[in-house]
């Protein structure tokens, strides 16, 4: 019995420790990722970033220098567009939606509409010379709990989890 009690007595503890884990990793990002068939990424070097055309600068910013980073790391080097190898195309984009949310109250409940907004973050990988797109990752994250100010942190670790699926240079399929 005493251990019940004292079983009981954590049990918030426990939770309220799980709760803050939770929060302070921040919302999972859902990664998909589709490498073309038959690309052998060993052939190419250098990379160029295409300025994507309507940005928030400072979003613009966190995406290149995340990609640059993960680009140089697997041995890719930075060259001005028109010259590279492979082009990298970032998009980033925002969906509002509404849901139906029920609200207990003491009189019954009730069905209210709340916003929820989700962001899309895709980097896709082509080459010039054909057109063709040789690898493709999308990251997906719910944002409607994120404050204004916690964006750019969504938005970096969108990046980082959908650059951790990027393929080494010598990957083949």
């Amino acid at each position: 019995m005493r251990r019940l009690r004292i079983a009981h007595m954590l049990w918030p503890i426990a939770v309220t420790v799980a709760l803050t884990g939770a929060m302070a990793c921040g919302t999972p990002v859902r990664v998909t990722t589709k490498m073309t068939p038959g690309v052998n990424l060993s052939q190419y070097s250098t990379y160029a970033i295409v300025p994507p055309p309507e940005a928030n600068n400072a979003v613009r910013e966190v995406l290149e220098r995340e990609v640059a980073d993960e680009f140089n790391r697997h041995g890719y080097r930075e060259v001005p567009l028109g010259k590279s190898e492979l082009l990298v195309v970032i998009q980033a984009k925002t969906h509002t939606s509404q849901r139906h949310v029920f609200a207990d109250s003491p009189g019954g409940g009730c069905c209210v509409l709340q916003d929820y907004v989700s962001g899309t973050l895709q980097i896709e990988l082509f080459d010039p010379s054909s057109g063709n797109r040789l690898w493709r990752g999308v990251g997906q994250i719910d944002l409607h709990s994120a404050r204004e100010k916690d964006v750019d942190a969504a938005t970096s670790r969108a990046a980082e989890a959908v650059l951790k699926k990027f393929p080494n240079q010598s990957a083949t399929p």
